[in-house]
């Protein structure tokens, strides 16, 4: 697989240098929540944000309960069935705020999607725990919910690849290691991202996300094709780097928490620290997960002046 040029994820300034593109889906959410309840509204509060810290890329806040009915029914034999239904004017709706991101920024940031994996999509529409319980004893009925969010997915990227976005994260957190067992990832979460990745990459890159430790499964997320995987913190960034081996992009791996730290040297020289591991390979500087609300935002500038004075 050919690796994406770097050049894909810096739209300004020095083009010669890694990007720093931390996860903003979730940041200052809560704040932003209190400026405005709706999908365009947090996405501007969140643009400002990012425009002052001068970041190369922006994950769009994108809420597919706005538009999306899913109903689960059981038979008196256990058999699950699925029902959805998408509101095409409210799915309009928040692909137009999705649009008026590009047209804000997309001339001077790399603006990513985030939708939820089958697998993912699966646990949190049915419920985690009985979710994960029929992993053990009722595949049927999971590959069954599978099936039908994979189709929802379908959906959704094909109202996506109509606006001039950059890419799409595949985001797959709770079929993490540290939550499922690695033959459970491989059976059941790894083929629908293999194949709603290759549905995405049609028309966009694909960024795949997964929570906590991945490091048993790195070797299996870079099979499903994505061209950048996104790491967590817990995540052994040599060890990464090595199995991956310059075919994909990795994108990680800051711990969030420590992003809240007021010892800007250790701040500078954990960050110089990653980037000179990294010299050489495709990487992308970013947090493992989504940053917390009460992150300074002095810090992220100060990453981000970091990274635009560094060449790679």
């Amino acid at each position: 697989m050919k690796t994406l040029p770097m050049s894909k994820f810096i739209k300004e300034g020095n083009s010669n240098r890694i990007p720093f593109f931390p996860v903003l889906d979730n940041y200052y959410s809560y704040n932003a929540s209190l400026h405005s309840k709706d999908t365009c509204g947090i996405n501007n509060f969140l643009i400002q944000i990012s425009k002052e810290c001068q970041l190369d890329g922006f994950t769009a806040y994108f809420n597919s309960a706005n538009f999306l009915t899913t109903e689960f029914l059981m038979d008196d034999a256990e058999r699950v069935s699925v029902s959805w239904s998408i509101d095409e004017n409210k799915f309009a709706e928040e692909l137009a705020c999705i649009a008026d991101v590009v047209n804000q920024i997309g001339k001077t940031h790399h603006i990513t999607v985030p939708i939820k994996a089958p697998f993912e999509f699966g646990a949190l529409q049915f419920g985690p725990t009985p979710f994960y319980t029929a992993l053990i004893s009722d595949e049927d009925n999971v590959m069954k919910i599978m099936d039908e969010m994979l189709k929802i997915d379908e959906v959704i990227v094909d109202g996506l690849r109509t606006i001039n976005i950059d890419s799409i994260t595949v985001k797959d957190s709770l079929a993490s290691t540290s939550i499922i067992k690695k033959d459970h990832y491989v059976k059941y979460a790894s083929p629908y991202e293999k194949k709603i990745i290759a549905k995405i990459k049609e028309y966009l890159p694909v960024v795949l996300h997964v929570c906590q430790d991945s490091s048993p499964i790195i070797g299996n997320m870079l099979n499903t094709g994505a061209d950048v995987l996104e790491i967590d913190f817990l995540v052994q960034l040599a060890e990464a780097r090595d199995i991956v081996n310059s075919q994909a992009i990795i994108k990680g791996n800051l711990d969030p928490l420590f992003l809240q730290t007021k010892d800007m040297e250790e701040l500078r020289n954990t960050v110089l620290e990653v980037l000179h591991a990294m010299k050489g390979f495709p990487y992308i500087l970013s947090t493992g997960d989504s940053i917390t609300p009460d992150t300074p935002v002095e810090n992220i500038k100060f990453i981000a002046n970091i990274c635009r004075n560094m060449n790679i």
